[in-house]
């Protein structure tokens, strides 16, 4: 037989791939417009009609003088027919569809749909690990206000095979977070034995050991079991881990960077590790599930959501930075790996006062910014700060209140433990009570006209006291001079007065 040129093998094979997958997402889209009501005997007939598609255009590749792995593909394709079966617990083998009361061991389902989903599988470890799952739900819940808590659903997957450690899992939640598990805010789920596909014999990609191939293709079967299982629970979805530190007030920080998208995008990253703190539509939970579920012995999920990413058209990752989610875990949950990695884009900057008042302004400035170290994380609730290039004399940052506010007390922090040396050297705060006119340029700068001079800063800080008798409009900082190190404004804190 005549080979082909290696450039046109390589394209056939990319081909073959390409339309292997795309029969398939074409599939789970139908699947999934049926609301996982269509009986297993009609998927059945749906996937067989696929397999015929594949097998016609794997005769139409052979009759182009295809190649030899056209032989191999044509194997794997009477695999799968073969395994497309009802299995006892009525699910198809292709089929991730969960029952959704028969998975709940703990917790109500609400009658209205949150606005976030938030799914943390977990497994147990020994000594010292036996405590993340707790940290975890207590960090989460430290950092949401009572509001909050009614927009949101922590869905924990006990993930364990042995009955044991589950029922573990049950009674710490049961006992711990009663009054979250009996008003629907956790849930506590589990799968049944037969969802699993084989764990055992398994191909060994990237040299794996055995024990380790396992270990993630349970794991993508398990992330793909917790997708399944949320959707339908809330608009978004946000996958975390059982070992995770949550950044001061995430939920805002999530709603707001969500809001700031103006182009289609399938996942936002939170976190910069992993799959961890990655965010997703619910009408993209049940095809990203049958995704892992269908090469979960290829790749580690690190590796999948990625592919899956590509696929749907999101070509870069859109992250958030700083990130909101730290993984802090020591004892991975494969047995005597250390997962020593940190995100360093991670700020865990709780703001020193908490009893500011800070209300509603714009807050700007004539220096630029460093990825998304924008200048109003200083002010807001948001989690993060401004981070910026050297100031030189001249340059500002302005707070311009939406309506003058009678201001008793303003404190400014620049620098971090982090990046000591990112303070302001030359500065000094000053504010103003008359906002510039409409013939005023928009700059930063032009905010305001006919500012005083409050308070020098003094090792990058500035603490000051004002007259509350007196309306301001505006509070800023300058530079009174040119410094080389960048520039970090951790918080501005305003505290004001009744009128």
């Amino acid at each position: 037989m005549a080979r082909l040129p290696v450039a046109q093998v390589a394209l056939v094979i990319m081909l073959s791939f390409m339309f292997f997958l795309n029969a398939w997402l074409l599939l789970t889209d139908t699947v999934a417009l049926h609301d996982g009501n269509l009986e297993c005997e009609d998927r059945q007939k749906i996937l067989l009609s696929t397999v015929t598609l594949l097998q016609d255009e794997i005769d139409r590749l052979k009759a182009m003088n295809g190649i030899d792995r056209v032989g191999r593909m044509r194997r794997e394709v009477g695999a799968e027919r073969d395994a497309i079966a009802c299995n006892d617990s009525g699910l198809c083998a292709w089929d991730v569809g969960v029952n959704r009361t028969r998975a709940r061991i703990l917790g109500i389902q609400r009658k209205q749909k949150a606005f976030l989903v938030v799914g943390v599988p977990t497994v147990q470890r020994t000594g010292k690990g036996r405590q993340y799952l707790s940290t975890t739900l207590d960090s989460l819940l430290a950092q949401m206000s009572n509001a909050d808590r009614k927009d949101v659903v922590i869905v924990v997957f006990a993930a364990d095979f042995d009955t044991k450690r589950r029922e573990e899992v049950t009674t710490l939640i049961q006992n711990s977070y009663t009054l979250h598990v009996q008003n629907g805010l956790i849930q506590v789920i589990q799968a049944p034995k037969s969802f699993y596909r084989p764990l055992s014999g398994l191909k060994r990609n990237f040299g794996d050991s055995e024990s380790r191939v396992k270990w993630r293709s349970k794991q993508c079967l398990d992330y793909a079991f917790l997708l399944s299982y949320c959707t339908g629970l809330g608009h978004y979805y946000l996958q975390l881990e059982d070992d995770v530190m949550s950044s001061a007030a995430f939920l805002s920080a999530i709603k707001d960077f969500v809001a700031e998208q103006n182009k289609p995008w399938v996942t936002l990253d939170f976190s910069r590790l992993g799959f961890i703190g990655k965010l997703y539509h619910d009408h993209d939970l049940q095809r990203l599930a049958a995704f892992i579920k269908f090469l979960y012995d290829e790749q580690p999920v690190d590796f999948l959501y990625r592919y899956f990413n590509a696929i749907l058209a999101q070509k870069k990752p859109i992250a958030r930075t700083p990130s909101l989610f730290q993984h802090m875990g020591l004892e991975s949950s494969l047995l005597g790996k250390v997962q020593q990695t940190k995100d360093l884009n991670f700020v865990d900057n709780s703001r020193d006062f908490h009893d500011s008042d800070n209300p509603p302004a714009v807050v700007s400035t004539t220096l630029d910014a460093f990825a998304s170290y924008v200048a109003h994380l200083s002010y807001s609730a948001s989690p993060g700060y401004f981070w910026g290039r050297p100031p030189v004399r001249g340059d500002t940052f302005t707070v311009l209140f939406i309506e003058p506010q009678m201001i008793r007390r303003v404190v400014i922090n620049t620098g971090d433990d982090a990046h000591p040396g990112d303070h302001l050297n030359y500065g000094r705060l000053e504010i103003s009570q008359a906002a510039a006119g409409q013939e005023h340029s928009k700059k930063s700068d032009s905010a305001c006209v006919q500012y005083q001079t409050v308070k020098d800063f003094k090792n990058g800080r500035v603490d000051a006291k004002l007259d509350a008798r007196r309306p301001t409009k505006c509070c800023r900082i300058y530079a009174t001079g040119t410094q080389d190190t960048w520039l970090l404004v951790k918080e501005i804190a305003v505290w004001t007065t009744s009128v």
